[in-house]
């Protein structure tokens, strides 16, 4: 059972929620209630914050809270979003749950709130210290908790894979580059001792082969700090420009000789970014990749990428007429679940969705089986 797993996953003897609130009527009720319920064997040691900044630097001092129960407005100022941005993106924290108190729960169930905050649940502000109360704050709380634990289990394995991959890749990979050093050197006397032969092609082959090294290092080094760090290093954010960073994404992975006229770039919008020049790069890489894994197959395939400015977001299209996507995967596309008897696919996809949250964007998908498949890239309107 699900239950079972999750006391073995959890090591501490409580579980830590934050409850943010200034209403001392409100808080005194959420403690009552909070007191009273223990899941799985761990009571809850409860934290509390009365104002905004105090709030985000207990958050900022505490990895391991599970839960945030929020009021939406805090000495009149409405921080509902802010707040939950900052755990979002600044902190880059997606397994920490988050319940609002509020009678405005409008606001926060659309479909788009949710989508991008993972809103856990709700607390009306009238909630009593009744029993009625108490069984519905068990319920929503017994479904955070399972949700927390899942994002533990998930996050430890993949960092445990993470580790385990780029250490072997990274043995393999010296091993590869040490040969095109050897390779290199060996072209150097050839090309003294046979002056007059033609070996360019052999000379395009070896380049190829030592950017692909240093391209493969850097891809490590990029798994380890989003994966295995699970942070961006906020300090090498730099404003670029979309258009650029695709071409020259495109030139780095790919022979262009084999691959020009497989792409269309539509760069009249070009917008600018604030972000982590490499990790976007990396996403696109992987887009580039799954189109191209079907190109035995469907040697006809095409990719088209245009760019959009909105008002309030901008977006990069990436389109393929390749091998689509099943309708019955599309809901899981950027999960990715640990498995024991085969090895883990998706890993790719995940990392897309994970590098582009925390750029402060976000990642979508839309396909028709066999026909084509539709990415979209979406990022925040970048204010000076």
């Amino acid at each position: 059972m699900i239950v079972e797993k999750i006391c073995h996953q959890y090591d501490a003897t409580s579980w830590k929620i934050l409850v943010i609130e200034n209403r001392f009527p409100n808080y005194q009720s959420s403690k009552y209630l909070l007191d009273k319920i223990n899941i799985l064997g761990h009571d809850f040691d409860t934290m509390e914050e009365f104002s905004f900044e105090l709030s985000k630097q207990v958050l900022k001092d505490n990895n391991d809270i599970s839960i945030v129960i929020m009021d939406v407005i805090l000495n009149g100022d409405y921080i509902g979003i802010k707040l939950i941005d900052y755990i979002r993106k600044e902190l880059q924290n997606e397994k920490i749950r988050i319940i609002i108190r509020t009678n405005f729960t409008n606001i926060y169930k659309s479909q788009m709130i949710n989508k991008k905050y993972n809103i856990d649940g709700f607390i009306y502000e009238d909630m009593a210290n009744d029993e009625d109360s108490l069984i519905q704050m068990r319920i929503l709380l017994m479904g955070a908790i399972q949700t927390y634990n899942q994002c533990i289990i998930v996050s430890d394995y993949i960092r445990d894979l993470a580790e385990s991959v780029t250490l072997e890749l990274r043995n393999s990979l010296t091993l590869f580059s040490l040969n095109f050093s050897a390779l290199k050197n060996q072209f150097f006397h050839l090309k003294k001792k046979y002056p007059n032969e033609n070996i360019d092609l052999f000379n395009t082959v070896l380049k190829g082969g030592i950017r692909l090294s240093k391209r493969s290092d850097l891809i490590l080094n990029m798994i380890h700090e989003n994966i295995v760090t699970e942070t961006l290093d906020r300090d090498k954010f730099k404003l670029f420009s979309v258009a650029k960073v695709v071409n020259s994404t495109f030139n780095d992975f790919f022979d262009s000789y084999l691959f020009a006229n497989k792409i269309s770039l539509n760069i009249e919008n070009d917008f600018m970014v604030y972000a982590d020049k490499q990790s976007f790069a990396f996403v696109l890489f992987n887009l580039f990749k799954n189109s191209l894994f079907y190109i035995i197959n469907k040697p006809n395939i095409k990719i088209q990428i245009k760019l959009e400015r909105k008002e309030n977001e901008n977006i990069l299209f990436y389109i393929d007429n390749g091998h689509g996507i099943h309708e019955d995967k599309l809901s899981s596309l950027f999960d990715i679940t640990p498995k024991e008897d085969r090895v883990v696919k998706g890993l790719g996809l995940y990392f897309c969705k994970r590098v582009m949250r925390k750029l402060g964007g976000e990642i979508k998908c839309s396909s028709q089986f066999r026909h084509w498949t539709q990415f979209e890239l979406i990022f925040p309107v970048y204010e000076k």
